[in-house]
């Protein structure tokens, strides 16, 4: 796992910890992952079937940079599915990475972030995005969360309940 700091460089995930504590470390053959976002598309608006498409993306703040499991864990799922049969609905694995402009208010007795959804949005767009290494808008980012995409060839999938 990496490094406890967390959330804006704020506060200790307590599960993260945990696992930190009570796991094997990377070096004793167990990496742990957290995947940031998964986005499925779906539906009429996109002129997909009721399965949709997938895109992950992996988000970093400030300085934060890709660690070597989350390259090969992210590479190993994509080399799995360019190898399937779910090819034609995958859109990639990309990093977001997010640069503040401002902090958020700290409390003093816990330590993590105080903001009130308005004032996280605020600053979310306020901040300045690179998508894979490239800075863009967030319109842009948006765009590319949604752009369509044609899969007129679409195998027929089973649903997980």
């Amino acid at each position: 796992m990496s490094n406890h700091v967390w959330r804006q460089g704020y506060g200790i995930d307590p599960m993260r910890e945990w696992m930190r504590r009570e796991l094997p470390s990377s070096r004793d053959g167990l990496v742990l992952v957290d995947l940031d976002l998964a986005v499925r598309r779906y539906g009429n608006n996109y002129a997909l079937d009721a399965v949709g498409d997938l895109l992950l993306l992996e988000k970093k703040e400030y300085v934060g940079q890709l660690t070597w499991g989350e390259r090969f864990i992210y590479g190993w799922i994509d080399k799995a599915i360019k190898a399937g049969e779910m090819l034609a609905r995958w859109r990639g694995w990309h990093v977001l990475k997010v640069l503040y402009k401002n902090e958020p208010c700290i409390c003093e007795k816990c330590k993590q972030p105080i903001e009130t959804p308005d004032q996280a949005y605020k600053r979310f767009s306020d901040a300045t995005l690179y998508f894979d290494g490239i800075e863009i808008s967030h319109a842009d980012f948006k765009k590319r969360l949604e752009e369509k995409k044609d899969l007129a060839v679409q195998p027929e999938v089973a649903v997980p309940a």
